[in-house]
């Protein structure tokens, strides 16, 4: 949590007021870039419930406040490939640095457990976990996953068991106190074992600015100076990021989704100024 009082939780850097948008003030550490929420007061465990109520496609969510969130059964069911898409290219991501079929893989916040069975379906032994105790239900009863826990990251523990690599999308933005997280996830992987991560990228090419900044949700704010700063404190060689964008669903829903959107994504991807951004590290032990 950030408090304008105290040093970075980082790097122990200075903080200095970023911008306020609307209400919401946030500080930017001089040290590591990171940016934080002062006094951030939402629950973090309403947040599927809030973002369901404010992911309507009919609705603008180009805005500070505004989640751009689609991971619902309805809309996987409805745009599948897409989903499968993106599911793919994690694994691609994963097995240039040899993760393969039959590793064991833990998805920390999986939601309703979507990828967790994707993973399942291509040969990887796949447990997943969630605060969200709907999700899990949904993950058990609907798609029958087995290997699905209501838990955070902190304090799961499956009987010692150690994973070949870790994924955590849209995750550590919420997370209170992301060095307890990476560290969480250091105990939990083997040797060299990998971490992938994906989380709002704050300098991505944004209009207007304050797109899809998720307060106050988005806790922290990374950029890949300050993502980079926080694994490698906590013992990771950071391997590769990439940058994507957001809002795909979105378009698709509102019928908006055009050849300049198109070109926008691929260039964002090329020159890694993207509003997600994802990075692949390797835990040394």
């Amino acid at each position: 949590m950030v408090d304008k009082m105290n040093p970075c939780l980082i790097c122990q850097g200075e903080l200095k007021h970023f911008r306020t948008i609307n209400t919401y003030k946030l500080t930017e550490c001089t040290g590591c870039g990171i940016i934080g929420l002062i006094n951030p007061q939402a629950d973090q465990d309403q947040f599927i419930k809030n973002t369901r109520n404010q992911s309507d496609p009919s609705k603008t969510i180009e805005t500070s406040t505004g989640y751009d969130y689609f991971s619902f059964p309805e809309y996987v069911e409805k745009y599948q490939p897409i989903f499968d898409f993106f599911f793919r290219q994690r694994l691609n991501r994963l097995a240039v640095h040899g993760i393969k079929s039959g590793a064991d893989i833990l998805d920390a916040g999986c939601g309703y457990g979507f990828f967790v069975k994707h993973l399942s379906d291509h040969g990887f032994e796949a447990d997943g976990i969630d605060i969200e105790p709907n999700c899990v239900e949904y993950a058990k009863n609907t798609l029958s996953l087995k290997n699905i826990y209501h838990s955070s990251l902190e304090q799961f523990n499956k009987a010692d068991k150690k994973y070949n690599a870790i994924v955590s999308c849209d995750v550590l933005e919420h997370c209170k106190n992301p060095m307890a997280f990476i560290e969480s996830c250091k105990g939990l992987l083997k040797k060299d074992g990998l971490l992938y991560l994906q989380v709002p990228n704050v300098i991505g090419f944004r209009i207007p600015y304050g797109y899809s900044l998720g307060l106050p949700y988005h806790i922290w704010h990374y950029n890949p100076k300050s993502l980079k700063r926080l694994l490698e404190i906590n013992g990771f060689e950071v391997l590769d990021y990439w940058t994507g964008t957001s809002g795909v669903i979105n378009r698709e829903e509102k019928k908006t989704m055009n050849l300049f959107f198109r070109f926008k994504i691929a260039m964002a991807s090329f020159f890694k100024i993207g509003i997600r951004l994802q990075m692949v590290a390797r835990c040394h032990k």
